[in-house]
């Protein structure tokens, strides 16, 4: 029997073992070629600087392929050590550490080839449901369907990576391992050694991290240093690997306070600390995949769900445009005319005069720019446009924000300038107040910020004004009403007239925070701001993007799962010793059942009580400055009832599974 001979044989002999990692893999590449045909898509690519559709596939697909090489390596790895008795075998016939690693590259290549034939295949096939899935969402801009060469490479090089990954880890283990461990590998017992106080000890720091982190989160808007950020999330990390190792023993310390309960759970809680330093490591994956898949999900669904809501708070007039000395000349009253002639009816018409400044402000002692395009408005053409009556003495300033903001905030001394060389006016600390208003609508393009301005003494401003250029003293129309498609459409035709620009330009509408360079960038950020595109717009956007995240955190709690079923699975041969030995002192089928079904159970909830926690906790640090946290809060639980379905219905699989091989073999 030669080489060739064997690895076919092998091959064949243990095909139900292979079949786990090829369906792995093959989904993988599945995924890797429907997103990455997603982001090489010719639609998506032409609407890249409109839309944020790139941005949330490229992070998505940047998350799954980090995702990819990891689970795929660890998986194998994990596989290599379940077989450590048949390599033990083989090194007794005389195969030498090289001959093994031979035959293991022979299995990755085979295992690779089938993977990414069948993957791009099913991915092929799939993609058009992936297609018709997105274009429920893109009504008003829907993807084109097409296959492309750019994602069968970058698939391909992917998996090249984890193909070497996977064999040089293969290596390293063949050739660390004795008979003796290969032997012992599937079955090695790690006795825990956590130590109880140091496991309350990180508990507390964990906890005390996690309430410093949103503080430090929110006071970063006042100059808090980035790095303590990073310090608690390193610590937040470190303390959560030590409490999972130290989480059987806390249980345990606490349990033996009720003795009736541990003397039920005794066998239980025994075999699980024996092992539970084992299991470790892959509780702690398996937790950071739940937090993850419940937090990104959870995230974009909130946003998507919050869109109208959000964007009636944002946008309060229905239409806004800015008028320059070179861009949207009009007079009110022509526009009155035109939007009652199309059949639209005005509530509200108002506006206001502004300067576009240069803000700075100082951060530990030095003077920094903060915004290049911050505005000024007239304390008396503020309480017209309001209807207010603001009363700002000369040298202060009155920051109005049409958002509200939930964290604390100390204005630093500010300095307000007409460009980089000449200071204007330099205002105290003491000397800025806030206030929060719905003047105007909140948006943000190359050419103007809008929705956060200081109001000044008109003294104040008057020498701003003085001694600024003509082309940066502006005018926001804000109009709000009963306004059709056929009226804006009107009111776009004849500003597109007055600005001689022809049919190629504003034929689409843009998210807030679109920059288009150039000078037809300056140019198309002068469109008229229309409420209902933008509504549905984000809506598409956002919906867009939280498809994506769910189908990237179901991919993670599904694949969580896989991990712990495998974990558990390659325990088998192990328990069977011990249940057999428990049978055999009078442990009946029935109490093993519940033994086994007990241990399942505690092995399985807590990465999704530890995960979950934690991603619904980074959730609400998130939103937590959103005036509809708790609304938010309802709806993202939603989305952990279906992951927590997903894993019930993996965990009922896995304890079958386990207590069929059990019962085969006792």
């Amino acid at each position: 029997m030669n080489f060739s001979s064997i690895i076919r044989k092998n091959l064949i002999c243990n095909l139900k073992k292979y079949l786990s990692i090829y369906f792995i893999n093959t989904v993988v590449v599945a995924m890797l070629f429907m997103y990455g045909s997603l982001m090489f898509n010719s639609t998506v690519i032409a609407q890249r600087l409109k839309t944020s559709l790139y941005l949330n596939i490229y992070i998505a697909l940047l998350g799954l392929i980090l995702f990819s090489v990891v689970f795929i390596t660890y998986s194998n790895l994990s596989f290599l050590k379940y077989r450590g008795k048949e390599f033990g075998i083989y090194f007794t016939l005389g195969m030498t550490s090289k001959d093994l690693s031979k035959l293991i590259f022979a299995e990755n290549l085979s295992i690779l080839v089938l993977s990414i034939v069948s993957g791009i295949i099913s991915g092929s096939i799939f993609s058009r449901l992936f297609y018709m899935g997105i274009n429920k969402i893109l009504v008003s801009n829907p993807v084109k369907f097409e296959l492309n060469i750019e994602s069968l490479v970058l698939t391909l090089f992917i998996f090249g990576i984890i193909f070497l990954c996977n064999n040089i880890f293969s290596i390293i283990y063949i050739k660390k391992s004795s008979i003796i461990d290969l032997f012992k590998s599937p079955s090695k017992k790690e006795i825990s050694k956590n130590n109880v106080t140091l496991g309350f000890i990180a508990i507390a720091v964990f906890i005390i991290s996690s309430y410093c982190f949103p503080k430090v989160l929110l006071y970063y808007y006042s100059y808090t240093k980035v790095y303590y950020e990073f310090v608690l999330i390193a610590l937040m990390l470190i303390c959560l690997y030590v409490s999972i190792g130290s989480s059987l023993d806390i249980m345990k310390f606490i349990i033996k306070k009720l003795p009736q309960t541990y003397n039920n759970n005794i066998l239980v809680l025994s075999n699980l600390s024996y092992r539970f330093l084992a299991f470790k490591n892959t509780t702690y994956m398996v937790s950071i995949l739940i937090a993850g898949a419940v937090f990104f999900s959870g995230m974009t669904y909130s946003v998507y769900a919050m869109t109208r809501s959000e964007l009636d708070v944002r946008l309060p007039y229905d239409i806004l445009f800015i008028e320059s000395n070179e861009f949207n000349k009009i007079k009110k009253n022509e526009v009155i005319d035109l939007i009652k002639s199309s059949g639209g009816k005005i509530q509200k018409y108002s506006g206001f005069e502004y300067i576009d400044i240069l803000e700075y402000r100082y951060k530990n002692g030095k003077l920094n720019l903060w915004r290049d395009n911050s505005s000024i408005i007239s304390e008396s053409d503020y309480n017209r446009h309001m209807n207010s009556r603001l009363d700002i003495k000369k040298g202060e300033a009155v920051n109005v924000t049409s958002l509200k903001q939930e964290y604390k905030f100390d204005f630093p001394d500010t300095v307000l300038a007409i460009d980089k060389n000449k200071s204007i006016l330099k205002l105290k600390q003491d000397k800025i107040k806030e206030i929060e208003e719905s003047f105007t609508n909140v948006w943000i393009s190359s050419e103007f910020y809008s929705g956060n301005a200081f109001i000044l003494d008109d003294e104040d401003y008057n020498i701003i004004k003085s001694a600024a250029s003509e082309s940066k003293i502006k005018q926001q129309h804000l109009i709000k009403g009963d306004i059709n498609e056929i009226t804006f459409n009107s009111l776009l035709s004849k500003l597109r007239q007055i600005n001689k620009l022809d049919k190629s330009y504003w034929r689409e509408a843009t998210l807030t925070g679109t920059k288009i360079g150039g000078k037809r960038g300056v140019k198309e950020a002068y469109r008229p701001i229309y409420k209902k595109q933008q509504i549905n717009l984000e809506i598409e956007d956002n919906g867009m993007a939280f498809f994506t995240m769910a189908f990237i955190g179901i991919l993670f709690t599904t694949t969580s799962g896989i991990v712990l079923y495998y974990k558990v699975l390659s325990d088998i041969e192990d328990e069977t010793q011990r249940l057999v030995s428990l049978n055999r002192i009078g442990i009946t089928d029935k109490e093993i059942i519940s033994i086994l079904t007990k241990e399942m159970a505690i092995t399985f909830t807590l990465p999704m009580i530890v995960g979950g926690g934690i991603g619904f906790y980074l959730l609400y640090v998130i939103n937590s400055i959103n005036p509809m946290v708790e609304t938010i809060m309802k709806k993202c639980f939603f989305i952990f009832l279906i992951y927590l379905l997903i894993y019930v219905v993996l965990f009922l699989v896995s304890r079958n599974k386990y207590i069929f091989e059990i019962k085969n073999r006792i």
